[in-house]
């Protein structure tokens, strides 16, 4: 009985933590989205003496 308690504390404390971890994980991706969608929408600008544009 006290064995199942113990078992059944460790793997809700386990089960905190992955979820903190895919809440930070889905937060990042949802970040780096958004500035991905902001870099695509303004325009690129050339270096002076470039070919290439600078984002």
């Amino acid at each position: 009985m006290v064995d199942g308690r113990v078992r059944r504390h460790v793997l809700e404390d386990e089960y905190a933590k992955l979820k903190k971890l895919l809440a930070d994980q889905m937060l990042e991706a949802t970040a780096l989205k958004e500035l991905l969608s902001k870099e695509c929408m303004v325009r690129p600008v050339r270096a002076k003496g470039s070919r290439r544009c600078k984002w």
